[in-house]
C-alpha cells in the first residue's frame, strides 16, 4: 500500500488522470475532468492516491482553512476538510479505507492540523460505518435549499 499527496494537476501522471476519467460514470469528457482538477488544486486543495500492488485503488481529497462548498460553517487554518473519495469497485472490502483514512490524518497532523472534519452524504450508510471505525463523531447534519437564487443550509 502507498499513499501519495499530489498538490498540483502536473504531479498526476497521465495514467492516473485516465483512470480517474474512466471510473466517472457520466458522460463527462477528458477535458471536463482536468479543468476540474485544475480547478480544486487553485483553491487549496490536495488530492491524496492510494496505490495498491502499483495500482490506483482509490483517491480523497482535503482542504485546510475552509469549508467546500456550499461554506457550511468558518474552518480555522488549523483545521482539515476531507471530502469526495472512493476506493475503486475491485479493491473494497479489503481495508483499504481505514488504512488510508489513518495514514492522511497521522500526516494532517503532522502538519500542523488540530482537527479534522469529514464530508459524507446521509445516504452511503457504507461511508458512515467506516467514518465510525476511524473514530470521526457525527458532527451535524446539513440540509441545503435553494431559494430566491441563495443557497441556504440548514444544520440538524
Amino acid at each position: 500500500m502507498r499513499i501519495i499527496r499530489k498538490e498540483s494537476q502536473e504531479q498526476i501522471s497521465n495514467e492516473d488522470i485516465n483512470k480517474l476519467i474512466a471510473y466517472r460514470r457520466e458522460n463527462i469528457d477528458a477535458t471536463h475532468v482536468t479543468k476540474a482538477l485544475d480547478n480544486r488544486f487553485k483553491n487549496g486543495s490536495r488530492l491524496w492516491l492510494s496505490y495498491y500492488h502499483g495500482t490506483l485503488a482509490g483517491y480523497i481529497w482535503s482542504v485546510r482553512g475552509r469549508m467546500i462548498s456550499p461554506y457550511f460553517f468558518p474552518v480555522p487554518l488549523s483545521d482539515a476538510v476531507l471530502f469526495d473519495s472512493e476506493i475503486f469497485p475491485e479493491f473494497r472490502g479489503k481495508g483499504l479505507n481505514v488504512i488510508i483514512m489513518k495514514y492522511i490524518l497521522y500526516n494532517l497532523k503532522k502538519d500542523g492540523v488540530t482537527r479534522t472534519y469529514r464530508v459524507a452524504q446521509v445516504w452511503n450508510q457504507s461511508s458512515l460505518i467506516f467514518l465510525s471505525k476511524c473514530h470521526f463523531k457525527h458532527y451535524g447534519t446539513a440540509h441545503k435549499f435553494h431559494i430566491l437564487r441563495k443557497d441556504i443550509t440548514v444544520w440538524h
